[in-house]
């Protein structure tokens, strides 16, 4: 084979790095990095079998390799509450060198956030499928510095808010005495928040799911969905390879918006608006779904596809804004 020859300016192909490998590297010098590698680098046949079980891989989970070979990669380290979003799958939508996270188990039965990548192996000449590598590694430390900067920022908004409500002028004695009209209104701005937020909840059928992209830009997507009684929970369907689906598995904070808007110049008075802020998870095969079917009876072929899932989305708070007046906040009760 000629020398391979790199152009000052440009940038090596995948192709060219793997030729590089594959003729340039010594198999020793290739089995050593492989062997001595920080993170976990495992490789599976197209069902999904451990055929390669790195030194990483002992470190990251605790699985010896003669536990490891010749299991299901799945079963071994993805816990059962998860396994069903298949989310060591190759997705060919996606860029090789996507990250995406997911919840791990390790040989203890103790539980983590995996970053893990999977670059799936093509054909060569005519050969078979030869499978995937994956590669995984623990962020648990990064996803505890991201949380607890969430916090940190949670805590900071929250007292701008206080600041913002101390600012604001107290109501004068020299006020106009209310009119009756006028009475009404406010007495409707003190409902209870629960009985505003059961309201307008029931009265859509959709709402709009707010995440983060990779870069943390902000998405929004249309979405049917169904509440628990209680309001503590709610549930919402996507297919498993949809960008709304992997951003909620690997960026869990979200938000749904719901408002009673109709276009007319009452709005201005009588508009509300609430937003459930919480956290996505994937939810058990049977979790919500007949909730969802009741809500959604138009809906059923779509659940029943393959590759889609129900994700839940759990409430820490609701804030309901009526009109232009002061937002409100209402934690439903817990379960």
């Amino acid at each position: 084979m000629p020398p391979i020859k790199l152009v000052p300016g440009r940038g090596l192909s995948q192709r060219g790095l793997v030729s590089i490998a594959r003729h340039c590297m010594p198999p020793s010098l290739a089995a050593h990095a492989l062997e001595t590698a920080a993170d976990a680098i495992v490789h599976v046949c197209p069902a999904g079998t451990v055929k390669t079980w790195n030194r990483g891989a002992f470190e990251t989970f605790g699985f010896t390799a003669d536990q490891a070979l010749g299991s299901s990669l799945t079963e071994l380290v993805i816990p059962e509450h998860v396994r069903h979003l298949r989310p060591l799958d190759p997705k060919p939508q996606l860029d090789r060198r996507h990250l995406r996270r997911a919840p791990a188990s390790r040989a203890d039965g103790t539980l983590f956030t995996a970053e893990f990548t999977v670059l799936e192996l093509t054909a060569n000449a005519g050969a078979p499928d030869q499978g995937a590598v994956v590669t995984l590694r623990d962020a648990s430390a990064m996803g505890e510095t991201v949380r607890t900067l969430r916090r940190r920022v949670a805590q900071l908004e929250s007292g701008m808010e206080r600041l913002v409500a101390l600012a604001r002028p107290s109501a004068s004695s020299h006020e106009p005495e209310c009119t009756p009209g006028a009475r009404d209104s406010l007495a409707d701005d003190e409902a209870p928040a629960a009985e505003l937020v059961e309201a307008l909840l029931a009265s859509q059928v959709q709402c709009v799911l707010a995440t983060t992209d990779a870069d943390l830009a902000p998405c929004q997507y249309l979405m049917a969905y169904a509440t628990s009684p209680c309001l503590r929970e709610i549930f919402v369907a996507t297919p498993l390879q949809a960008r709304k689906a992997q951003q909620m598995l690997e960026r869990p904070s979200c938000s749904l918006l719901w408002d009673n808007r109709t276009g007319r110049l009452a709005d201005h008075g009588d508009g509300v608006l609430v937003t459930a802020v919480g956290r996505a998870a994937a939810a058990r095969p049977e979790e919500g779904r007949a909730r969802f079917l009741e809500r959604n009876p138009n809906m059923g072929r779509f659940l029943a596809s393959d590759g889609v899932a129900l994700f839940r989305i759990s409430v820490a708070r609701f804030e309901i804004v009526k009109g232009y007046g002061r937002p409100r906040r209402w934690e439903p009760p817990a379960v």
